[in-house]
Formats: structure tokens, C-alpha cells, sequence
């Protein structure tokens, strides 16, 4: 029977299973498996008669697939029933550990895990493990060990603008995450040969070669794309100037292997006349040159750009060896399909759309194109990205353009090669490649002041808006701005990508006031913002690491919300968990000014000071000048009170602190909304304290499953006892309230509850 209608192409085709595979996970929840599959089989015999249901088919498959990873994906996670006790797991070190000051990361490919009894419990897959101050000798990469750990379910601190690692942890199929627990463990098998272990010497050569350097984890990333040496502010860096893509091993690294090789083998090949009668020269150098390329792709630990860019690399070949031609689009097709088929999880990954986007873009705004140079291409990819970096990231970097107009010449011909060239020589001998990551990190060291002088600039990134119909336009904006000239529809491209540009940001009125307590785990920091000013009220915790709440969620929150900078903090007192973020904020407003409750302060925080922002007071009610006691009883105590209704912020008090609150006036304590002290503890939330303040809401900062186990149950029962509701940020992520002259004290949102994914635990 003949079809009706065209064919769709490959890259269409491609463009619709890739689709459908996104859309499936988009959801809160996953669609049934045999209404998928049978959707597929309908649409395939549909397009039988009218060949355009092949896109319905495609895209019907594309979902189906993904769906059924996603649900073996959700089988293979860590039972919550498991969370916290100590099993015993034997497995195969997989990827490149990263070696910390205080602790090692790696993860483990387990081959059985077993209870306290010796009974096998659970079937893990793969899990990604912490060991704090570990022995002299570290696991590598491919050891076999037994160890004991405590894992919990990956989950990620919920706050907009924040990092989603449960999300990343699921597209990258690890079950558990967790601590090695005793010190008990033992190397059952050392490392065979094989890419992972020479991956992991290379990686290793450059850290000698570079000892104490800050650009050794920069040239190991380039070289075999070990990007654990990478520190958190440099990745900031490379993000605020959208440079990231530099230390993905992509197209620029495997076609500067394959172009090289290529042209050695073609010299060599000429020069034999026996192999030139029997193959073309094009063709065995385009065979070695491949070659070369998954020989690095392997090296680089098979990322999902190098995937990609090695797909793209073959494809040409393929087409080459059965005499035909394949164009961009369909090439690009063809490496999303055969990705999404070994990975199907992939969708759910930035690195993914950002890899293939930019090969897109490059595609439809060269198309046509007769000229040379890398401006226009460069800026191809800084416009074509804009919309994914948006959604994403919630951030679009203004400056990238400029960034990488630099950047890539820079980086692309002066510090990858050294790079790459020194990981040959490591391969040949130990040693040898020292010089050249030298050589490499001379390029890098030179280079870094320019984008961290562009990172600084005020206007390096803004924030968009997150609105799917904006995020929508915005896509199609750029692509009318990138069309074939003659189009004359760029005007109308510009127009839609405005309001990208002009994310909305809800106003607060003269009088009222928005908190937010943000959920950093085992912590405290929140958000006060009036009409025109902005408080933070302590900074969360510093993680081991390196990293800390400020940088991480803080900083994050405000761009993504697209408030102005802060006027001032009020940090409590000088526990980690509540300052641990302070180093990060103030090096984002160097000139802001702090209310501290920290112990010889410049601004020391004493009861009775006080201020008003747009009708909104703000007053201190401890500690006392010159008070004495523990560092938590010496906590800063805010309340901030308008028409509305009241907050308060006592911060780590605890029974002493709370007396002598109570002593200076219980009515002053009054207050709809209570961040509880010290999380719950059974050493805060005394009877008399939680009568005076009487709040209608309780807000527990408090981590999940924290060891403290917090909040503690005989205080829950004292604040529901007054019918008080009851919310903590380990289980509703950040929690905003709305204080209203009008309308009183309103709950906003629960951004957990808001953000739900089937990786998503409540």
C-alpha cells in the first residue's frame, strides 16, 4: 500500500523520539508501560497508510523507552527502610576518585550488600560513597573492596535556583549515597589493566607534575576530563562567564585528536604504495583518525558530549565507507538516538542539551554560511545556548560571548594541546608528560584573571524567567535570530526573546514583608525582603569539601528570584551551621554590612537596637551587652513585626536564653511565625517560651534524617498541643510566607511540594 504523505527525515525522526523520551519524565509521575507500548503500536500501524504518523510512533517510543528505564531505575534505589544502618558492601571502585583534604569520593559498583546478620538485604547497583579521613592508601579505580557504609536515598536540598542531585544521581544511576561508617574495610582485589586504570595514572601524573598548583585540576579535566581537582570557585567562574563547556571533552578535543591523526596517517599512507592501491588514503586515515578519537572518548570516561562527538565523528565515516552522503542534522540525529538508546536518562542531564544544542545551533545559523574566521560561530553558540542556560540554570550569562571569544582560541589551541599531548607522553613513560602540563597550565594561569575580571563585572550574568511559555518564545526567538539571511523575521526573533530577559519578580507592598527559610539542611538562612530592602538572616552551613550554603543555595535563591543584592545580615551566632556561608556572600558583596552575634564583632548585636524598612520593624531582643552563658544562649534574637503579623528568629537559644526573653517581657515574644530555636532540640522550646510566643506557624530548619534527630518529639508535642501548624525544610524545602497588611500571615509555598519528579522523595 502506498503512503501518503512525505517520509519524515532522520534528524526529525530523531528529534521526535528524543522528545517523546523527555516529555515522559517531565511529569510528577510516569505513564503506565502498556499504554505507551500500545500507543507505539497503534501509531506504527497508522503510519503504515499515513507515513507522519512515524513521528507519533517515534515520539511514543522515545517515551516508552525512558519510561522503562526510569521505573527500573526507581526499583533499584535504596529501600527508605535501609536508610541509616550500617551494611556491609562488596564492589568495583568505578570512575576516577576524588581526593579531598579530609575525605575521598568515589563510587562503587556493588556486587552484594549485607545487614548487620550477614542476610543479603537489597540488591544495589551502583552507589556514590564518602570516606572521611581515610587511610593512607585510597581506593583506585577498578579495586574490588569491602566496606562498611551508611546510606540514605540521593536527595537534594529544595530551593529555587538550587542544584537538583537527586535528579542528577538518578540519570546517572546511582542507588544510594553514604559514608563509609567503621574504618573496617579491606581491598579484596587490586586494579587490572584497562582504560579506567590508566585514565586514573594520567590524571594522577598531572597532580604530581603540578603539586599545590590551583590549575592542576583544570589540566587534568582537559587532558582525560578529571574534573575532580576542579574547586567549587572555579567552577563558578566557568559557569558566570558560560565557559563551562571548556572542560567538557567534546568535538573540540576529539576532532583535535582525529584531525591530527588523519593527517599523520594520510602522509605515512602515501608513502606506501601497496596500501594505496588496495584502500584509498582518505579512507585509512579517516579509519585511524576514528580510531584515535574512541581511544580519547574511552580515556575521557565516556561523557555524554564525548558520546556525542564521537556519534558525530563516525557517522561521517559510515557514510564515507558506504559511499553516501549524511548531512549535519542527520548525523546529529543519529547521535541523539544512539545516546538516548545506551542512556536513556541522558534527557534529564544539562551536559546533554547543552551538547547537542550547541551542535544545533552551529547547524542552523551556519547554514548557508560562505565565510570564515570563529566570530561568527562562537557567537552562533552564545545566542543558540541562551534558552537552555536559562532553563537550566536559571541564569544567562551576558558576558559569555565575550568570554568565549577569548576563551576558545585560548584554551581550544594553546592549553589543550599541551594537555593532550602530555597525556601521550604519560602513556609512553611516566614522567614525561610533566613539562607539557606545565606548559598547559602556564596557558591557564595567564588566561584565568580575564574571566575572572568578567565574572566580576555586576551585569556578567542576569536572571530569566522561568515561566515555560517565556522559556518557549525565547527558543523560538533564537531561532529566527539565527535563521539563513533573507528570512526577514530577525525583528520578530528579538521580540519574543525579551521577556526572557525580564523574569517576574513578585512585589511586596509598603507595609508587608516576604520570609523565606531556605532548606540547607542542618542549618539555618532565610530571606526577609520589604518593598525595597532585603535582610539575610544567617547563612546556612559549610559542607566538607569546601562548598557551603552560600554559594550553593544562598547566592543561587537571590539570582534566581532576581532581587537586588542584600542590605545587611544579622548572623545569629558562630556555629558553622548557621555562618558556615557568610566567606561566600561577602565575597559576592565584599561592602555588606553584618549584625553579628559573633563574639568581638565590628557590629555587635545587643538588645534594643532597632530599624524600620517601608513600614516593616525590625528589632533585636537579646542577647544583653556583655551577656554571659553558652555561645547558643548569646544568639542574636530578631523579630520582625508589621500591621500583618510577626516573625521570629531565636536563633540557637536554649533554656537559659529563653528565660531570660521571658524575663524581659513575654509579650514581646508574640509572633504568628516561629523559626523553632535550635531546631527542635529538647534543650529549647521550653512550656513557658512556647505559651508567650504562641505561634500559629513553626517553621524546623532541619536536615533529613539529621543525627541529631531533630525536631526532637516531645517539643512537636508542645507546639501542636497550641494548634500550631507544623512545617519543617527537610521535608517542604524552602518555606515562604507572605506577612500582609491586609490579608495577615499567608503560607505561600512548600517548594518541594511545588517541584515534585518520580525521583523526587517527600
Amino acid at each position: 500500500m502506498k503512503g501518503r504523505g512525505n517520509n519524515p527525515g532522520l534528524g526529525i525522526l530523531a528529534l521526535a523520539w528524543v522528545g517523546g523520551g523527555t516529555l515522559a519524565l517531565a511529569g510528577a509521575t510516569l505513564a503506565p508501560l502498556w499504554i505507551l507500548a500500545a500507543g507505539v503500536a497503534v501509531a506504527a500501524i497508522a503510519a503504515l497508510r499515513w507515513r507522519s504518523m512515524l513521528l507519533v510512533a517515534m515520539a511514543l517510543a522515545g517515551g516508552l523507552w525512558s519510561t522503562h528505564a526510569a521505573r527500573q531505575g526507581l526499583a533499584d534505589r535504596l529501600p527508605p527502610s535501609l536508610e541509616k544502618h550500617t551494611l556491609t558492601v562488596v564492589g568495583e571502585v568505578t570512575g576516577l576518585p576524588r581526593n579531598e583534604p579530609r575525605r575521598t569520593r568515589f563510587t562503587l559498583r556493588v556486587d552484594s550488600a549485607r545487614d548487620a546478620q550477614g542476610t543479603m538485604v537489597f540488591e544495589l547497583r551502583r552507589i556514590a560513597v564518602s570516606w572521611y579521613r581515610p587511610p593512607a592508601v585510597t581506593p583506585r579505580v577498578g579495586e574490588r573492596w569491602q566496606l562498611q557504609v551508611r546510606l540514605k536515598r540521593p536527595r537534594s536540598l529544595s530551593d529555587p535556583g538550587s542544584f537538583d542531585y537527586a535528579g542528577w544521581a538518578f540519570a546517572h544511576g546511582i542507588n544510594a549515597t553514604g559514608y563509609v561508617y567503621h574504618d573496617h574495610a579491606s581491598r579484596l582485589a587490586p586494579a587490572g589493566a584497562g582504560l579506567g586504570r590508566l585514565r586514573a595514572h594520567i590524571a594522577g601524573a598531572v597532580h604530581r607534575a603540578l603539586p599545590a598548583s590551583p590549575w592542576a585540576g583544570l589540566v587534568a579535566g582537559l587532558a582525560v576530563g578529571a574534573r575532580g581537582g576542579v574547586t567549587q570557585a572555579q567552577w563558578h567562574t566557568l559557569r558566570a562567564t558560560g565557559t563551562s563547556h571548556l572542560l567538557a571533552i567534546s568535538g573540540l578535543h576529539l576532532g583535535l585528536v582525529a584531525a591530527l591523526v588523519f593527517l599523520l596517517t594520510g602522509v605515512i599512507a602515501r608513502r606506501i604504495p601497496a596500501l594505496i592501491r588496495r584502500v584509498p588514503v582518505r579512507v585509512t586515515a579517516a579509519v585511524a583518525g576514528m580510531a584515535a578519537a574512541l581511544v580519547y572518548a574511552a580515556l575521557a570516561g565516556f561523557s555524554l558530549p564525548t558520546q556525542r562527538a564521537l556519534i558525530m565523528l563516525a557517522a561521517p565515516l559510515l557514510a564515507l565507507l558506504w559511499r553516501r552522503r549524511l548531512g549535519v542534522g542527520a548525523a546529529l540525529g543519529l547521535a541523539a538516538v544512539v545516546v538516548t538508546l545506551m542512556t536513556p536518562l541522558a534527557v534529564l542531564s544539562a551536559s546533554f542539551w547543552l551538547s547537542f544544542g550547541a551542535v544545533a545551533a552551529l547547524a542552523w545559523g551556519l547554514a548557508g554560511y560562505r565565510g570564515r574566521g570563529w566570530l561568527r560561530p562562537q557567537w552562533v553558540v552564545s545566542l543558540g545556548l541562551i534558552p537552555l542556560l536559562a532553563l537550566f540554570f536559571g541564569r544567562i550569562p551576558v558576558l559569555g560571548p565575550v568570554a568565549n571569544l577569548v576563551a576558545i582560541p585560548v584554551v581550544g589551541w594553546l592549553a589543550v594541546p599541551p594537555a593532550l599531548a602530555g597525556a601521550l607522553a604519560e602513556v609512553l613513560h611516566s614522567g614525561w608528560g610533566a613539562p607539557l602540563f606545565h606548559a598547559s597550565a602556564f596557558v591557564l594561569a595567564h588566561f584565568w584573571p580575564f574571566l575572572e575580571w568578567l565574572q566580576a563585572r555586576s551585569f556578567a550574568t542576569v536572571a530569566a524567567s522561568p515561566l515555560p511559555w517565556v522559556l518557549v518564545a525565547a527558543a523560538l526567538g533564537t531561532a529566527l535570530l539565527l535563521a539563513p539571511r533573507g528570512l526577514g523575521v530577525r525583528l520578530a526573533g528579538v521580540g519574543l526573546m525579551v521577556p526572557l530577559f525580564w523574569p517576574p519578580v513578585p512585589g511586596v507592598a509598603p507595609g508587608s514583608y516576604r520570609v523565606t527559610v531556605l532548606d540547607v539542611g542542618q542549618g539555618l538562612a532565610a530571606v526577609v525582603r520589604t518593598a525595597h530592602h532585603l535582610l539575610l538572616v544567617d547563612t546556612g552551613p559549610r559542607w566538607w569539601g569546601g562548598n557551603d550554603a552560600g554559594r550553593s543555595i544562598v547566592i543561587p535563591y537571590l539570582q534566581a528570584r532576581g532581587v537586588p543584592a542584600p542590605d545587611e545580615i544579622v548572623l545569629s551566632h558562630a556555629d558553622s551551621d548557621h555562618s558556615g556561608g557568610l566567606a561566600s556572600i561577602k565575597r559576592q558583596w565584599p561592602g555588606l554590612p553584618v549584625l553579628s552575634g559573633v563574639k568581638g564583632a565590628a557590629h555587635p548585636c545587643h538588645r534594643g537596637e532597632h530599624w524600620r524598612w517601608d513600614g516593616v520593624a525590625f528589632r533585636i531582643l537579646g542577647p544583653d551587652k556583655g551577656a554571659t552563658g553558652s555561645r547558643n544562649d548569646r544568639s542574636c534574637v530578631l523579630k520582625v513585626h508589621a500591621a500583618g503579623g510577626s516573625v521570629l528568629f531565636p536563633a540557637d537559644i536554649e533554656h537559659d536564653g529563653e528565660h531570660r526573653l521571658l524575663a524581659d517581657g513575654a509579650r514581646r515574644l508574640a509572633a504568628q511565625i516561629l523559626v523553632a530555636p535550635h531546631h527542635g532540640s529538647n534543650s529549647s522550646s521550653t512550656p513557658a517560651f512556647v505559651k508567650a510566643v504562641d505561634p500559629r506557624y513553626v517553621v524546623f530548619s532541619t536536615g533529613y534524617r539529621n543525627r541529631y534527630h531533630f525536631p526532637r518529639p516531645a517539643v512537636v508535642a508542645r507546639y501542636r498541643a497550641l494548634d500550631a501548624r507544623l512545617l519543617d525544610t527537610a521535608h517542604a524545602g524552602a518555606i515562604t510566607f507572605i506577612v500582609d497588611a491586609r490579608q495577615g500571615v499567608r503560607l505561600l509555598s512548600r517548594y518541594r511540594t511545588l517541584h515534585v519528579h518520580p525521583w523526587t522523595d517527600p
